[in-house]
């Protein structure tokens, strides 16, 4: 989905980085990637969709357009 939303012209980040990750635990407790598997599978899977103050009603309506031609994407076959 997040491929698709940039092949798509829409900018959609990945910011939810696993706490254990982070340089502060890294260098606090010692954690390594692969101890909380689920944690890093869902940083790596959860993205932000442009939203701010002043977006426009046309470009709410380009985003999820977008995101539901992406949803299709990456779930056809699937049933």
């Amino acid at each position: 989905i997040i491929d698709a939303m940039w092949r798509n012209g829409v900018e959609v980040m990945v910011n939810y980085r696993p706490v254990h990750l982070t340089r502060y635990f890294r260098g606090r407790i010692d954690c390594k990637e692969g101890m909380f598997p689920n944690a890093e599978r869902i940083g790596s899977e959860t993205f932000s969709l442009p939203f701010y103050p002043k977006i426009t009603r046309e470009a709410i309506g380009r985003v999820s357009a977008t995101l539901e031609i992406a949803i299709d994407e990456a779930t056809a076959g699937t049933t």
